[in-house]
């Protein structure tokens, strides 16, 4: 566990001999009793907006005062998040039409509307490939058409051979990219190997869970593609429709986006109507913060940011068996826990840091990062942040030989992290 502390606190915060002055004050014994006091059947599993999750957020609040933290969101601990809950009504149709032939949700399709209220979207259909756009590496699934006011239908995924750190960028931009070229649907149908990995029934089951994210200034859910108005996953007979006179058939099209193959965009002809109704929820979570402001009068304007999440997933009442809880003691109290414990050192380190040192216990990371994101969207005052040391599910049961800084390589956090490893063998 030494190990773990002394990366964390070696990540350009403090010198070698700091660290040698602080490592004895690390205690098992106190990350057990935090470890267990969040995870216990009280705290119901931390989910984020619930009673347990305001009980652990207080008792991480009391903790960053005991010791001795200033409290970084203009003197409060907390930064409260207002979030939305997005739920679609049950009794109302909820369906995909594609050339004037229904689809209701969970049959061929599932399909999913933006907003509260009963909010149809119908539109003309582009296949647009896998849907991504990466100049640099001659990727354009838009070129030679216009896609504007439209719904883009693609294949999941992104073109194999790509870095996986690149390919998983493009995944995740896809939505937008979608909007930067104007569109207002997204459809996307799945090749053969994901049909394969992802059975319908399994996608089907999670097909009536609510969507949820912060809320904006006027109360609609972030959303980083805020122009997509709906979106869709096809199968089967609703593929099929999509392509219904198009210049290749979905089996032609299907066939060579499996083999690696690059398709070209192309109008398609049935157009393609949303239709569902829902109704919003709002409540608030707070992301606990607090900060040691830096000791150098020209860097302390320089924050590092020491995070993890201290929510859960709560409570299942259909989970098989009795006990119903998630308690999360991996998933992340233990993270908290390490980060208290580094806050700890850090108040007792002598050189103290010389840049601010921001902690941050975040809500509603498993609802999709969004803890996480609103603070990002909203930095704390007082100090820019220059890097994230963010702790998620660290396995305490044993000393690690060895420390992995994921993309450090993109930063000069890189050579730090192997220096402070590296001095402590």
């Amino acid at each position: 566990m030494r190990m773990t502390f002394a990366a964390i606190l070696g990540a350009g915060l403090l010198s070698t001999s700091a660290l040698a002055q602080t490592a004895a004050d690390f205690s098992a014994d106190r990350v057990k009793a935090d470890v267990t006091w969040l995870a216990d059947d009280a705290r119901q599993g931390r989910d984020a907006g619930k009673p347990g999750y305001d009980a652990a957020a207080k008792y991480v609040a009391d903790r960053f005062a005991e010791l001795g933290l200033t409290p970084a969101n203009n003197g409060q601990w907390y930064q409260q998040v207002p979030f939305v809950t997005v739920t679609a009504d049950p009794k109302a149709p909820r369906q995909l039409t594609i050339g004037g032939k229904v689809f209701p949700h969970k049959a061929d399709v599932m399909a999913t509307l933006y907003g509260s209220g009963k909010v149809p979207v119908e539109t003309q259909t582009v296949f647009v490939g896998r849907g991504v756009v990466d100049q640099a590496r001659g990727l354009d699934d838009y070129a030679g058409v216009d896609v504007k006011g439209k719904t883009v239908v693609m294949f999941y995924g992104v073109p194999k051979g790509l870095p996986s750190d690149v390919a998983a960028a493009l995944n995740n931009r896809k939505a937008k990219i979608a909007e930067e070229h104007g569109a207002v649907g997204v459809i996307t149908v799945l090749d053969s190997e994901t049909a394969k990995r992802f059975p319908w029934k399994e996608i089907a089951d999670h097909g009536d869970e609510p969507y949820m994210s912060w809320a904006t200034e006027d109360g609609q859910p972030y959303r980083t593609a805020a122009g997509v108005k709906a979106s869709g996953l096809v199968r089967g007979a609703a593929a099929e429709a999509l392509f219904a006179g198009a210049p290749q058939s979905y089996a032609q099209t299907l066939a060579a986006i499996d083999k690696g193959g690059k398709v070209k965009a192309f109008a398609l002809k049935p157009t393609v109507k949303f239709e569902a109704t829902s109704t919003a929820e709002r409540f608030t979570s707070p992301n606990v913060v607090a900060m040691i402001p830096g000791s150098d009068p020209a860097l302390k304007g320089e924050a590092v940011l020491l995070m993890a999440h201290l929510d859960h997933v709560g409570v299942d009442p259909k989970a098989k068996g009795e006990d119903k809880i998630f308690n999360g003691a991996m998933d992340n109290a233990a993270g908290v826990a390490t980060m208290l414990e580094a806050a700890r050192a850090f108040t007792k380190s002598n050189p103290k840091p010389k840049r601010t040192v921001i902690f941050a216990a975040v809500t509603a990371e498993e609802d999709g990062l969004l803890g996480s994101q609103y603070l990002a969207k909203h930095p704390l005052p007082g100090a820019k942040v220059t890097s994230v040391v963010n702790l998620d599910m660290p396995v305490l049961l044993y000393d690690f030989t060895d420390v992995v800084a994921f993309g450090a390589e993109h930063s000069t956090m890189g050579p730090v992290v192997a220096k402070a490893t590296g001095d402590m063998g």
